[in-house]
């Protein structure tokens, strides 16, 4: 009867440290597509300036 509480405590800590692991990993997981989208978006305004650059060059150049 003793090893009852101690096997319900283990299986406890056991699913509490499993359930704790899965809501690190999802909240990377969000992380990560937060910085991918950011990035995404960095890309796009520095190929828009890109293209604002060059088109300023090839108006001072005429």
């Amino acid at each position: 009867m003793t090893d009852f509480p101690t096997f319900a405590g283990f299986i406890t800590t056991f699913l509490l440290i499993g359930y704790l692991y899965y809501l690190i990993e999802r909240k990377f997981a969000e992380l990560e597509m937060k910085i991918d989208d950011l990035k995404d978006r960095f890309d796009d305004k520095i190929l828009e300036l890109k293209i604002k650059v060059e088109k300023a060059f090839e108006g001072a150049r005429e």
